[in-house]
């Protein structure tokens, strides 16, 4: 019974500092509104840029997409 609570316990506390330091994240970029046309359509989104990104530097990128083909 003791090792039960004893493993809850740790557990608790664990997810606790987990949801802690998450919760003070800060951000560390800027966000700029950017477009282009592509098939005679203009695209509109979000491009998401690190702080401290020197001219000429080159990061690693994702690309998301919702509704590739319907929203446009």
């Amino acid at each position: 019974m003791r090792s039960r609570i004893y493993a809850f316990t740790v557990v608790a506390s664990l997810l606790a500092l987990c949801f802690a330091h998450s919760a003070g994240a800060e951000d560390s970029f800027s966000r700029k509104d950017v477009s282009f046309k592509s098939a005679g359509l203009n695209l509109v989104g979000w491009l998401y840029v690190p702080d401290g990104l020197k001219t000429g530097e080159k990061r690693p990128a994702i690309v998301m997409a919702h509704g590739w083909s319907a929203v446009k």
